[in-house]
């Protein structure tokens, strides 16, 4: 798999249009043109510390499976403005600029002045300029213009599908560019889930707690039903001991992205599966964790074969079912009603 490939998968598999669906989001960068070490991403919205998180998430996700991800922030589209007088002058005044980073990174000749940090994540840039001379680039020293993602996605699919324009279809005899964009797009989004929906429902079925408690289990947990691990700081504190709001949301993020990585790697087909499957067996995953839910054979064996009823009764054929009844009896009744 090419570069641009691992990195169009790298956003199909982290949802990266719709994580960041309140802000616009560009492909600045060089790399599928020439040798370049990163890959530039630049975020148009505002720097708050819910952006700041998604960033570093993203970030580190990406670790290993495609290029460096350089992420920068600007409030609006006026970074842009300077392109053509860059590329035709060898310098850009960008002194009416801010931009945002997770990193700190000083340099006398492209910011005004030190970058100040603005909240948990993000450090403040005031900008000066960048003149030539100073800015190795491989290949051409112009800067290239940048393109939406969603836009750069569409250009990678019509670039490898060139008869787009004249395939025997359905509609009047031809499948149009737009219809097999969508479908494109489709293809890139299938897969996934909504995982605002999930963690709403996992908030009402484990509840918060804002302090070390034992489960229904006897096992230290904290916050949305995060079980304490021998890696979590809280490891080895008594029962009643307080957890910051902070520390709870982030545990809790955590734990969905682990919970859906389990379910695809339970579920074959997975990303065949309607949202509503997705919702009961993802919550089902957070309940019990991966070890205890393969265990549920002919469950599993249902849902792979697409029978959701007999699924929901071999569901309530357990012990889960009766240690958490009210719980398993609305996620079973969910599965029937598909």
């Amino acid at each position: 798999m090419g570069k641009i490939d691992k990195f169009i998968q790298c956003v199909k598999d982290y949802n990266l249009i719709e994580v960041f669906n309140d802000c616009e989001i560009y492909l600045w960068s060089n790399f599928p043109f020439n040798a370049t070490k990163d890959i530039d991403i630049i975020l148009i919205g505002e720097p708050t510390n819910s952006l700041g998180k998604r960033v570093k998430d993203f970030k580190e996700y990406c670790v290993g499976k495609c290029m460096t991800i350089d992420i920068q922030v600007f409030k609006d589209t006026k970074v842009f403005a300077g392109i053509e007088e860059y590329n035709r002058t060898g310098d850009m005044n960008l002194s009416n600029i801010e931009k945002y980073k997770l990193e700190e990174i000083p340099s006398n000749r492209i910011y005004r002045e030190r970058p100040r940090k603005i909240n948990d994540y993000f450090w403040e840039f005031k900008l000066l300029g960048v003149n030539n001379k100073y800015k190795w680039r491989y290949g051409k020293l112009n800067l290239h213009y940048p393109i939406e993602i969603k836009d750069f996605i569409k250009l990678v699919f019509n670039i490898k599908n060139p008869d787009i324009y004249n395939i025997p279809g359905k509609d009047k005899g031809i499948i149009t560019r737009d219809n097999m964009q969508k479908e494109f797009l489709h293809e890139m989004r299938k897969g996934n889930m909504d995982s605002d929906k999930l963690k709403e429902q996992l908030k009402i079925d484990e509840g918060v707690v804002y302090e070390i408690y034992n489960d229904h289990l006897g096992y230290p947990t904290f916050g949305i039903g995060h079980l304490v691990l021998e890696r979590d700081g809280e490891h080895g504190l008594p029962v009643g001991t307080p957890v910051s709001e902070d520390r709870v949301s982030e545990c809790f993020e955590q734990d969905v992205q682990v919970v859906i990585h389990d379910c695809k790697k339970l579920h074959d087909g997975w990303d065949g599966y309607p949202e509503e499957v997705k919702q009961v067996v993802a919550n089902m995953m957070f309940n019990m964790g991966l070890t205890r839910l393969s265990k549920f054979n002919k469950h599993n064996a249902a849902l792979q074969c697409g029978d959701w009823k007999g699924a929901a009764i071999e569901g309530r054929d357990s012990r889960w079912y009766k240690q958490v009844t009210n719980r398993a009896e609305r996620l079973m009744k969910r599965l029937e009603e598909i």
